[in-house]
């Protein structure tokens, strides 16, 4: 039975588990409560968190603690980044946890160098044909403010996080729930009954140039394919699952659309119920500069043309409860149902 982190036992029965990765010390609102109330709580779903430090997140909290307690041991705390799950306080039972360091622009390097591709990325990479240096091998090639290859690392690493905890459970869940550290969320997730397990379910906004990568509620054997992303880049079969042109010139969001219809596991939209808010001055965020505001929208219609379509909507535009929430298909089956809650 996991412990979270107020020593509350997880709900080690659950089909469902959140799954959650990336750097502690990005601003995490309310301390993960709104994560809580509106996700892991509404889905009776286990919290898989895949953490990452850097090694002087906790040297300052550490040296006011020795200073003021005079506590033996606050050098090794420090080293290894303990004082930050403090951070996640409001977000309640946790089934499962680790942390491990980030990873140095060095380390990413001495992994994607000895990639079967990695001489064919290179020798096509052409910074002038992204966006701001955007594509899926920065900060290696690119902008070295950018961490794709350390956000494709962090799935990977709560992939095996959720594999090592399905075998000390005995049983695999059903349904998987990855989203942000950093997400604030206004409302309650829909009910993963209006959402047909056969799609895989972004946020809405994207439309069909490429497909939201910050939340996804996907069947449990899509999970090789959405968090093995990192495992792609480093294989054989990476040019043969995605062109070179997209590898050195897309982001993830495009890059993560070319690899699902070329695996051909068909992509809906959902309300977007969440947001990612921008950084204070205290805090810290990956690109702070390019926090902008965005618009919420209600409804949203099924990304891919195979599928049939599916479109949520609410009565009210002040009512965001679950049970307000209503499935629409059309075509061909899909399921999901008609009521709410």
């Amino acid at each position: 039975m996991g412990i979270g982190l107020q020593g509350t036992p997880s709900r080690g029965n659950s089909g469902v588990a959140v799954l959650l990765c990336g750097w502690l010390k990005v601003p995490i609102p309310e301390g993960g409560e709104t994560i809580r109330r509106h996700l892991i709580e509404p889905l009776n779903a286990d919290a898989i968190i895949a953490a990452t430090y850097k090694p002087k997140d906790c040297e300052q909290a550490a040296h006011q603690r020795k200073k003021v307690q005079g506590r033996a041991g606050d050098s090794v705390v420090a080293a290894s980044g303990e004082c930050l799950w403090v951070r996640l306080r409001g977000i309640g039972a946790v089934a499962r946890r680790r942390l491990d360091p980030m990873l140095t622009t060095e380390q990413l390097r001495a992994f994607v160098v000895r990639a079967p591709a990695w001489s064919a990325v290179e020798a096509a990479f052409q910074l002038n044909r992204t966006h701001r240096g955007l594509n899926m091998f920065a900060p290696v090639l690119g902008r070295p403010q950018l961490s794709v290859l350390r956000e494709l690392h962090d799935y990977h690493r709560v992939h095996l996080l959720l594999n090592a905890h399905e075998a000390s459970r005995g049983a695999r869940y059903d349904r998987l729930v990855f989203s942000r550290l950093e997400f604030a969320w206004l409302a309650a997730h829909p009910p993963l009954q209006l959402l047909p397990r056969a799609l895989l379910w972004v946020p809405q906004g994207y439309g069909r140039v490429a497909v939201n990568d910050k939340h996804a509620v996907m069947a449990r054997e899509h999970a090789a394919a959405y968090l093995g992303r990192w495992q792609l880049l480093l294989s054989e079969s990476l040019l043969a699952t995605v062109p070179l042109h997209l590898v050195v010139t897309a982001g993830p969001e495009v890059f993560l659309l070319a690899l699902l219809q070329k695996l051909q596991i068909p992509v809906g939209e959902m309300p977007a119920l969440a947001f990612l808010p921008c950084c204070s001055a205290a805090d810290k965020c990956w690109q702070r500069f390019l926090c902008h505001a965005v618009g919420l929208s209600a409804a949203a219609a099924c990304v891919n043309a195979s599928a049939p379509p599916h479109k949520f909507f609410k009565p009210a535009a002040d009512d965001w409860a679950v049970g307000s929430w209503r499935v629409l298909t059309s075509g061909g089956g899909g399921g999901g149902g008609g009521g709410g809650g």
